[in-house]
């Protein structure tokens, strides 16, 4: 999982942060594989105090919104719980 830490780390920055998480969730969202699917979910909940609401929104919500419709029903679950 992400560990985010409070402290700074020269080269990684918010906007190295946010283009990361951007990235694996575009990668995770449409995977053949219902655990890389589900993580998409849990990326999203577990970063959202952490980053600013414009890029969650913006960003990364689109991602999990297109599981609200996934075939397997567990991750429609948790989608319902991460959007409740």
């Amino acid at each position: 999982m992400i560990q985010l830490k409070e402290q700074n780390t020269p080269g990684f920055d918010q906007r190295w942060l946010e283009d990361s998480l951007e990235f694996k969730a575009r990668e995770f969202h449409t995977h053949e594989k219902f655990a890389q699917r589900i993580h998409t979910l849990f990326l999203v909940q577990k970063v959202a105090g952490k980053v600013d609401h414009r890029f969650l929104n913006d960003r990364l919500f689109d991602f999990a919104l297109k599981l609200a419709e996934d075939p397997v029903p567990n991750i429609r679950f948790n989608f319902a719980k991460l959007v409740e």
